[in-house]
């Protein structure tokens, strides 16, 4: 006698395509209170129906033929004969009135002793275990006389997985992005990292509602503020595309420079910097930026990825001492790095020598005065015309002025010794590179 054990569960769902039946199904019964408090129930083991001993499966061809249908049934229950007068069987049919036997697979996946003729099936999966998307494809196999099963009786679920893809402003894919996965309660229940290629992968989600948000961005870069919403149940189904492209902003910094006379903190306009990005040594290796100062003599880079940065002045502004500035920089994320940077101007002395021009004796007592005609282009203008010094000679004829930044100045003798003509002298004299003091003899 061939016994059919019944079961009661929503896996995979059996659909007769041809056969002895119909319509069959031996998973979905109803009570029929009326004459059975009872009924059939999962694990019963079919012995008769209707006093008739069943020894196949076409021996319930008849009570499970698409109809609805009373019988009487005998069955064996927990090692016990058990009699169910009146039971009311019926099917669970699809849109096309195709019989549908449901199912849960057991510890070792599978389903053992489906009832079925002999015929041609298809069946598919309709609710996929937890941590795994469910598998719509659908299987077909056949059933010959003698009992024989050829087809395809397997069904491979994959992993459940969420998929998201992390990138920059500029749409390079960006490594080392943290995600987490939250459940309704707010726990963390996974963490990923954005791979070489920007992807994010959550697998093996159990069945819940979850929350996707990120942890952390790689340095440099601000973490997206945005959230996913995710449902996993038997249901899900592996996305064949991201659940969300996520671009990182830039959280860049900058280097703002001040550029000032060093005796008088004037602004110096026009200087140019160089910004050089650094090897694991320190060393300047490519520029990656330039910045010139203003009217203002503020000079302020274009945004820089946070790092170390070597700045370097490009060239001396004129009438300045020949020392360029360089000075290596941390710059931080969303961070403004200011620095005051100094120019030392070119100085010199005019020095004064008044002789009589009989004996080359010096004569005291000669007054000139020194006044600036053009000087420093920095200053643009500001000064020119200007009395600087007011010098007059000592006993030995000299007289020399005060430290003079460079420029052009004129020497006028505003005042001649006693007893000396006054010749009108005047001359013009530049306060060079060298800074030396610069000479002028004059004699009486």
């Amino acid at each position: 006698m061939m016994n059919f054990v019944l079961g009661f569960v929503v896996l995979l769902v059996l659909v007769i395509t041809s056969g002895k039946l119909g319509s069959t199904t031996v998973a979905q019964f109803t009570d029929n209170a009326q004459s059975c408090a009872d009924g059939l129930r999962e694990g019963d083991t079919i012995l008769k129906v209707d006093g008739q001993v069943c020894r196949t499966i076409g021996d319930l061809s008849g009570c499970f033929d698409g109809t609805t249908q009373t019988h009487d049934f005998t069955v064996l229950r927990n090692g016990q004969v058990v009699h169910l007068p009146g039971v009311t069987v019926g099917p669970s049919t699809d849109a096309d009135g195709n019989t549908i036997y449901r199912e849960y697979t057991n510890e070792k996946g599978e389903i053992p002793n489906i009832p079925v003729v002999p015929g041609t099936y298809t069946f598919k999966e309709t609710y996929a275990p937890s941590g795994y998307a469910l598998n719509v494809a659908v299987k077909t196999f056949t059933v010959t006389a003698d009992g024989k099963v050829t087809g395809d009786t397997v069904i491979r679920d994959e992993l459940s997985k969420i998929m998201l893809k992390k990138t920059k402003q500029n749409g390079e894919v960006l490594a080392g992005s943290v995600f987490g996965l939250f459940d309704s309660e707010g726990n963390k229940v996974q963490e990923a990292t954005s791979a070489a290629d920007g992807s994010v992968l959550f697998q093996q989600i159990a069945y819940g509602e979850y929350t996707i948000r990120e942890i952390s961005a790689p340095y440099g870069y601000h973490p997206s503020a945005e959230e996913w919403k995710v449902t996993i149940d038997g249901t899900y189904l592996n996305p064949t595309t991201l659940l969300a492209t996520v671009i990182n902003e830039d959280a860049p910094g900058r280097i703002r420079i001040t550029k000032q006379d060093a005796l008088d903190q004037h602004t110096i306009a026009g200087v140019q910097f160089d910004i050089y990005s650094v090897d694991e040594d320190g060393n300047a290796i490519d520029r990656v930026a330039q910045m010139t100062t203003n009217e203002q003599g503020i000079a302020e880079s274009p945004d820089l990825f946070p790092a170390d940065y070597i700045v370097r002045e490009h060239a001396n502004p004129t009438g300045y001492e020949d020392t360029l500035w360089s000075e290596k920089i941390t710059v931080g994320m969303d961070e403004l790095v200011t620095r005051t940077v100094t120019n030392m101007p070119i100085q010199g002395v005019i020095r004064i020598v008044k002789t009589d021009s009989e004996t080359a004796n010096g004569l005291p007592g000669a007054e000139f005065t020194v006044t600036r005609i053009s000087g420093l282009p920095s200053h643009n203008g500001e000064g020119d015309g200007e009395v600087v010094a007011v010098i007059t000679t000592d006993e030995n004829g000299m007289a020399q002025t005060p430290l003079l930044t460079w420029g052009e100045y004129e020497i006028v003798e505003s005042v001649v010794p006693d007893d000396y003509l006054d010749d009108g002298y005047s001359t013009t004299v530049w306060i060079p590179a060298e800074a030396e003091p610069q000479p002028v003899s004059l004699e009486e």
